[in-house]
């Protein structure tokens, strides 16, 4: 211990307390590793804060003294995560373990990142909710370990994994800063923050606060264990469940040795020679659910199941689940030590894999276990050695390594759920180009420009993050303003001919709010919009990215553009398998054009855009957009992948094309309604979902709009799960062609008795809160009138005195806001109609109004709710305005992203908030 530790120790006793400060050379032993012991470094002193003041104190001390900071859960993470590789100081969070609010008219939670995670669902369930990620450690793990991991567990492959499921985060930043990444509100102006900390192994900050989504208990569940001769059959079925419709909660596999282990520890009873298991379960309300599971049930046995036992009570099912996230501890019972690998390949090449993950232990002779989530792909072979004995060691890292290499020749990736830590940090060299990692070393740099935080971590020993920043600033720098301006355009004609640049007079068809490029580039493959890009950046020209034009009123552009981008002649299907369920597209195609090939094979993008035979994935993708069918999430929760060219022409990769990713930084978050300021969209790789097997629409409506406000409430308090729901007022319902004062328009999708449950349930509430009619739409009515609202958020039609605002507000102040609405466009003379997307507090508001009954109306939501957009007016009437609302806490790290990804501010210069 150095004499400036020393007062260092005494410092923060003397500020934290005696209790919070461990520098014992015996008690620090126990912080030297977490669950992965690969290798084990002490720290010099460990902090252990009860309160988010006392984390922003020590990191300020450690600044300071520029020592390493090593945030820590419970040390349960397999990955390395929370080992202190260069010493320093560990802040463990464990001891800030209060769920400090419950918000259930909001479906959120306020917690501190030491709440346990299978303790904060106990703690929800007499509000008659959950926290939906649930790994298999979960009685030990905590909430703010989940987030550096994200984390994914059993249930994920229904409710998704902890991305999904934080709104925001507190987040203390190297030099001690603290701010929030969001405050949790939904379609908050920005670049995603929170999407960018979840899953970045603590390099990036240490979460002190975090909103979490909560989620409602099921109505009902039912869980049956499927016995298969052979793990390769059972593996067959995942593919064949999901694609013919049905989306279990849970789809777990166990092949012999698991089963054995746990038989002996839970007392299952299974039969002694069973060689693979599928737990499969599925939730929701009752109505429908034993034929979801017979239907699957039948599938099962299509494909050889030898036995199908139904865990019928609740009592063996708590006990089935006991045994299934026990699992892992009950191997040791037939084996001193494992070695578990955890990686991500599609469904489809789960058979494979087991195939290969068998010979490699018999090409070993090393014993294997598999117990994984095979409903998303997520493999977790486990070794059975003694870690006593060097050779078995050597054997099972080099299984492990075998692994890693099969999983991305099938396309998959290193992590699915616990991270790159320093286990996995060599094969992201196998992952991922320079160009690659130089992209998610500039994330690394602008949060942690000393390298302080978790120093070396997630990236390759050879590939220092902060030098391969500076590499990538030398490899823009070095090819800007390299071109003469006046051959910009010969050399855009000779890259990709003549006859695909414009200009002059035939430009002005591409104008941006009003102002024509000098030039409209087409290009058709990527490779051309990597020439266009480098072009452009050599010549110092800025650059506007184009799809369908459906969304260029939005934002305010600083000055007419150089080159106006077309990505529509991108239009080709890069990979799709339908039994995977995803989809790679170039960003050219269109939203219509998307579903259409889908259809043929019974899925569907859940998501809903205005003009979607125009509307391209990557413009919808760039902008953020978010339509009414959000019971499946957001485009957000859908992507998967993209291929980003960045501003002097270079093609990166991030995400992939499988369903569970923690490989690396989620850039894929970062770039999503980035408003292409930070890179073009190329091509974007989604998640599908099955068509659902029947739906249902009721359009109920009320003379006014607090018995439209008193139903929804109801809503919110049963166990139904709507995919849409929509509030109208009275001049939205005559624009949809309508009549009614207000109106409520209520989507329901899934199993057949469900959504006539739903119409049924929805029929009587209705009735009981007085409603003018109630009618369950019919046929093509259903999606023609949603199709109708959904243009109803069109923005490229805004002109004259017309402006759309889109007011973000929480779920429960919903009424609140479309009263002040009301009131405060009586006092400007202001005609409007609105609509909402009213589970998530989401407005629209089309505005007939003068510029200063405009300006005054923005002003006064503003001082009322944060979030309050100008989506669409004409530009001259946005000046003076504060049209992405409040500036959020987070800027500077916005803009120093902006300026590290931009650095001459040439990609959509002034058109977003940052």
């Amino acid at each position: 211990m150095t004499t400036k530790h020393a007062d260092l120790v005494q410092t923060l006793r003397d500020e934290l307390g005696a209790s919070a400060v461990v520098d014992q050379p015996d008690a620090l032993l126990t912080y030297n590793s977490d669950g992965c012991v690969m290798d084990k470094r002490e720290p010099d002193i460990v902090v252990l804060p009860t309160h988010p003041d006392q984390v922003v104190s020590a990191v300020k001390h450690a600044y300071a003294l520029n020592i390493p900071v090593v945030p820590r859960g419970a040390g349960t993470g397999l990955s390395g995560g929370a080992t202190p590789m260069r010493g320093g100081m560990i802040i463990g969070t464990s001891r800030m373990d209060r769920v400090e609010e419950v918000d259930t008219a909001n479906s959120r939670a306020r917690i501190q990142p030491g709440v346990i995670n299978f303790e904060l669902s106990q703690y929800l369930k007499p509000y008659g909710y959950k926290y939906a990620p649930d790994p298999s450690s979960q009685k030990a793990c905590t909430i703010g370990g989940n987030i550096a991991t994200n984390s994914g567990g059993p249930h994920c492959l229904k409710y998704g994994v902890t991305t999904n499921h934080i709104l925001g985060v507190e987040l203390v930043m190297h030099d001690g800063t603290r701010l929030w990444t969001s405050d949790g509100v939904s379609d908050a102006a920005g670049y995603d923050l929170t999407g960018l900390v979840v899953g970045s192994e603590g390099t990036l900050g240490i979460v002190t606060r975090a909103w979490v989504r909560i989620t409602r208990l099921p109505e009902d569940k039912r869980v049956v264990l499927a016995l298969f001769p052979n793990i390769v059959s059972a593996s067959e079925v995942v593919s064949a469940v999901v694609g013919a419709g049905h989306l279990p909660a849970s789809l777990e596999m166990m092949d012999k040795n698991a089963i054995r282990a746990v038989n002996d520890a839970y007392k299952l009873g299974l039969p002694a020679d069973a060689t693979a298991l599928l737990l499969i379960e599925v939730d929701g309300v009752v109505d429908g659910l034993d034929d979801v599971l017979h239907e699957i049930m039948e599938i099962c046995e299509e494909y050889g199941a030898v036995e199908l036992r139904p865990a019928r009570t609740e009592a063996e099912q708590t006990q089935v689940w006991a045994a299934r996230k026990n699992a892992f501890g009950a191997l040791g019972r037939i084996a001193p030590a494992y070695y578990l690998v955890d990686t991500v390949v599609p469904r489809t090449k789960l058979p494979y894999m087991m195939e290969q993950i068998e010979k490699l232990g018999k090409h070993y002779n090393m014993p294997m276990a598999n117990i994984f989530h095979a409903g998303d792909g997520n493999l977790h072979p486990l070794v059975l050695y003694n870690p006593r004995d060097p050779e078995e060691v050597h054997k099972a890292h080099a299984i492990a390594e075998e692994v890693m290499r099969l999983s991305i020749e099938q396309g998959g990736v290193i992590s699915g759920e616990h991270g790159i830590g320093m286990e996995k940090q060599e094969y992201m060299l196998w992952l991922f180009s320079d160009v690659d990692l130089q992209a998610q070393a500039v994330v690394y740099e602008v949060f942690n420009p000393r390298a302080q935080y978790n120093p070396a971590k997630v990236f390759p020993k050879s590939k220092e993050p902060l030098q391969m920043a500076a590499a990538r600033r030398q490899r823009i720098a070095a090819t800007m303003n390299q071109l003469d301006r006046e051959l910009l355009g010969s050399e855009l004609e000779s890259a990709i001919g003549s006859d695909q640049v414009l200009s002059g007079g035939e430009a002005n068809a591409y104008a941006v709010q009003g102002m024509a490029p000098a030039y409209v580039a087409f290009p058709a493959t990527i490779e051309e919009l990597s020439q266009v890009m480098a072009i452009c950046h050599q010549a110092g020209a800025s650059v506007v990215a184009w799809g369908g034009g459906t969304q260029q009123n939005r934002g305010t552009l600083s000055s007419a553009p150089d080159v106006v981008l077309v990505t529509r002649r991108l239009n080709r299907v890069i990979k799709y398998d339908p039994s995977d369920l995803t989809i790679g597209v170039e960003a050219g195609v269109t939203l219509a054009e998307l579903q259409t090939l889908l259809a043929e094979n019974k899925q569907m993008l859940p998501f809903d855009a205005p003009l979607s035979e125009h509307a391209t994935i990557g413009g919808l993708v760039a902008t953020g957009h978010n339509g009414p069918r959000r019971g499946y999430g957001t485009l957000r929760d859908l992507l998967l992948g993209l291929t980003i060219v960045e501003v002097d022409g270079t093609i990166m990769h991030t995400g992939g094309q499988v369903v569970k990713n923690v490989s690396g930084y989620d850039l894929v978050k970062l770039m999503h309604g980035s408003y292409g300021t930070l890179g073009i969209i190329a091509a974007v790789r989604l998640k599908t979902l099955p068509r659902p097997l029947s739906e249902s629409t009721l359009l109920t409506t009320f003379a006014t709009r607090d018995g439209a406000m008193q139903m929804l409430k109801a809503v919110q308090r049963t166990q139904l799960t709507p995919t849409a729901v929509v509030y109208l007022d009275g001049n939205a319902l005559q624009t949809a062609g309508l009549d009614g004062g207000s109106a409520l328009l209520i989507r329901a999708e899934g199993i057949g008795n469900a959504c006539v449950r739903h119409t049924r349930e929805l029929t009587t509430m209705a009735e009981q809160h007085l409603s003018s009619t109630a009618r369950s739409l019919q046929g093509d009515e259903i999606n023609t009138l949603w199709d109708t609202i959904t243009d109803l958020t069109a923005t490229h039609t805004v002109q004259g005195d017309t402006a759309l605002l889109r007011l973000a507000v929480l779920p429960g102040e919903l009424a609140t806001a479309l009263d002040q609405i009301e009131e405060r466009a009586q006092v400007y003379g202001i005609k409007y109609n609105v609509h909402a997307h009213a589970l998530h507090g989401v407005i629209y508001i089309r505005a007939e109004a003068t510029t200063d009954a405009l300006h005054a109306l923005h002003r006064d939501l503003l001082g009322r709710w944060r979030h309050c957009h100008v989506l669409a007016s004409d530009p001259t009437r946005k000046e003076g305005m504060a049209i992405w609302g409040v500036t959020p806490e987070g800027i500077i790290l916005m803009q120093a992203l902006k300026q590290a990804f931009d650095p001459a501010n040439k990609l959509n210069p002034g058109r977003y908030i940052v």
